[in-house]
């Protein structure tokens, strides 16, 4: 057993992690840092940089471990403990191939965070390493870390110099560290998200554990990768803003809803001090789009710049205690908290701009779209529609819609919906929202609109929410002001607290609905009083 250097405690983000990761799933959620060689170096000087790296980093020398309370903390063991007892594995490459093209291919194997962080693995042509990986869990590191760890050590396999002075560590961040810091922040995002709207609704759908989630991805021409950044000089935003402002409008002309939430990751480092940091700090972020329906395009960019700046010095919160307590009953207003849609930007992490420009070189775009199985958790405030942008090597796009988004129109024709909106937003921004030519979901036409919770109901699947509880036998849905009425028939006296609990706990998976605000029973006696209509004080 090798000593430990010293143990914390987790911080917000890696607690949040863990509690979303299903266990098993956990050794699969890792990061590949890989650097191919530009001349081939023996396994001993090669190792040396590895085990420098190791020797600088707390994150790469740690174990998830538990405190006598069961409670989860990071554990940092030994330098001399770890690098000795490194996991590699050893790989030789035909001599045909290319290096770099190889490494481009490679994987990050897994871990399980509870034995060790990371693992090496050595690729060679004959006695002479070609190419190296180090695979490191996600559960100490995130996608910034990856790649400071990548300059890092490409820097230290091929002769550079690096600063002699030491990086800030993982314990720097801790829960212990940043306390007070966190419980400001999440006080903050609560007050900020409390009245937004709960979700929007692109179809009534109810949704199953495990659902089909379809992806369409292009590589952007470099025509498009140059307008765009041409537009971001003009209207003085980053790409990022950009490309939140086309899938805002996307939104909104597909589903009429101007206010809007949309999720990002938040990188939570604010000081140049804090790129030099490996830890896990990034952060599941909702920010608040208060749009307006005849908003021009360049308006609504601007307002994404503004209120991603305003908000990103918060972004160090505890995100799953604010999403829990936004779906509580005193606080949901009937409906689960969802985003509208989620955009993820990875720009180009290299600093060899002939690389990217190289790899941009092509023709027409081609959109693909392929489709995959994944779990449907509900009340994890997933949106349903979401893209990533990555600008590493070249720029491409992938756009990711469940199912009640992709049962109104198919990923690829969204996909060049968004396309479409971000080149008028280049050519004319000042045109508005309510002028391009989207066509809007046809599921728009059987919804309730002015519920006080934001959201347009689709009266078929509250109706069917309703419906589910034993004892009811028909419903009719009323708005009355901000407020959803159902009038109900039921077969036997019913206890209304007994249907609140019942349609809290389902309505997360009946897309669209919500929790009706008062239920009039007609020609039926409740058990909870004489009365003939009741609203829950919960609601």
């Amino acid at each position: 057993m090798g000593a430990i250097e010293k143990t914390f405690p987790l911080n917000a983000a890696q607690e949040r992690n863990l509690r979303n990761w299903a266990e098993e799933d956990i050794p699969s959620k890792t990061l590949a840092v890989v650097v191919p060689l530009v001349a081939a170096q023996s396994l001993t000087d090669v190792r040396t940089s590895i085990d420098y790296l190791i020797g600088r980093h707390e994150a790469l020398r740690s174990r998830l471990g538990r405190t006598l309370h069961g409670m989860p903390v990071q554990e940092v063991m030994e330098t001399a403990w770890v690098t000795s007892g490194l996991e590699c594995d050893y790989h030789q490459v035909s001599s045909s191939q290319d290096p770099v093209e190889f490494a481009s291919t490679l994987r990050a194997k897994y871990i399980d965070p509870i034995q060790y962080s990371s693992r090496c693995s050595f690729y060679l042509k004959g006695d002479e390493v070609v190419a190296v990986m180090l695979s490191v869990s996600h559960v100490f590191v995130d996608g910034i870390s990856r790649r400071i760890l990548t300059r890092e050590l490409t820097d230290f396999l091929h002769g550079g110099r690096h600063s002699p002075e030491s990086p800030p560590q993982a314990s720097d961040y801790s829960d212990d560290a940043a306390s007070p810091i966190v419980q400001k922040n999440t006080q903050y995002w609560k007050t900020i998200l409390a009245t937004v709207p709960r979700s929007c609704t692109y179809s009534g759908a109810v949704r199953d554990p495990y659902e089909r989630v379809e992806m369409a991805k292009v590589t952007l021409t470099p025509d498009q990768a140059s307008r765009i950044m041409a537009a971001c000089s003009v209207l003085r935003v980053t790409p990022y803003a950009l490309w939140v402002t086309s899938m805002s409008a996307l939104v909104q002309r597909a589903t009429r809803q101007y206010n809007q939430v949309f999720r990002s990751t938040y990188a939570n480092r604010l000081t140049a001090k804090d790129y030099r940091a490996v830890a896990q700090l990034a952060q599941a972020a909702f920010v608040p789009l208060m749009g307006t329906e005849h908003e021009s395009l360049m308006a609504r960019a601007r307002g994404v710049y503004s209120s991603t700046l305003r908000t990103y010095r918060h972004g160090l919160y505890d995100a799953s205690h604010t999403v829990e307590w936004l779906n509580r009953p005193s606080a949901h207003m009937g409906a689960t908290f969802q985003p509208a849609f989620e955009v993820n930007y990875l720009p180009a992490s290299t600093s060899d701009r002939s690389l990217v420009e190289k790899s941009m070189i092509g023709g027409d775009y081609e959109i693909k779209t392929v489709g995959e199985r994944m779990a449907i958790d509900a009340p994890s405030a997933k949106a349903d529609l979401a893209i990533l942008v990555s600008y590493e090597y070249s720029p491409w796009i992938r756009l990711d819609a469940r199912r009640p988004v992709y049962s109104q129109r198919r990923t690829s024709e969204l996909l060049r919906n968004l396309l479409s909106i971000m080149d008028v937003l280049c050519a004319a921004p000042e045109t508005s929202i309510s002028d391009l030519s989207v066509r809007e979901f046809r599921s728009m036409s059987g919804q309730l609109f002015g519920h006080r919770s934001g959201v347009f109901i689709d009266t078929s699947t509250t109706t069917s929410l309703v419906m589910g509880f034993p004892a009811v036998q028909s419903c009719r849905l009323e708005m009355r002001a901000d407020t959803l009425v159902a009038h109900v028939q039921a077969s036997e006296p019913v206890e209304v607290s007994e249907m609140l609990a019942y349609y809290q706990a389902r309505q997360p998976w009946f897309s669209g609905s919500v929790v009706p605000d008062a239920f009039c029973f007609c020609g039926t006696p409740i058990a909870t009083g004489s009365s003939a209509c009741h609203a829950p004080a919960t609601l």
